[in-house]
């Protein structure tokens, strides 16, 4: 008798156990993970707003340079973005440093664009040229600003 009560504990407990778990697996696959979170790839991403710019020539254009960084445990601590200088544009700063931490999206900066002759220009930001300080590999990914002077 006591042995019957036991066995139906046991399987009413297990199922607690595995029920939602698999509710889970059906009601939404793409949550359920079985990494930890340190494992997760960290991605930061740097763009220009605006993406685009027509302007005369001689004429200062001002653009901010924004980031996304996800990760759900690691704020991003320290990034400094070198832009390389682009023949026929001056790029005031030609560098940009953020030291607040950060995690999601926010604008790290500002630039001032001034083309010296008409053309149409491509400003990137170089992979190269950004340094981090983070726990943990981030694949960095970039922008860049088509430039239009008349």
């Amino acid at each position: 008798m006591v042995l019957n009560v036991v066995k139906k504990f046991l399987l009413i407990f297990g199922l607690a156990l595995v029920l939602p778990f698999m509710l889970t697996m059906l009601s939404k696959p793409e949550t359920l993970t079985f990494l930890t979170r340190a494992e997760r790839e960290l991605k930061l991403n740097i763009w220009f707003e605006p993406s685009g710019v027509i302007t005369n020539t001689g004429q200062e254009v001002e653009v901010d340079v924004m980031a996304s960084f996800e990760s759900e445990v690691t704020p991003l601590n320290y990034i400094k973005v070198n832009f390389v200088d682009v023949e026929g544009v001056s790029i005031l700063p030609n560098f940009i440093v953020n030291q607040r931490p950060f995690r999601g999206i926010v604008k790290i900066g500002s630039l001032s664009f001034t083309p010296l002759a008409p053309g149409s220009y491509e400003i990137a930001v170089e992979r190269d040229n950004v340094a981090l300080e983070v726990k943990g590999d981030v694949e960095i990914q970039t922008g860049k600003i088509n430039l239009i002077a008349k």
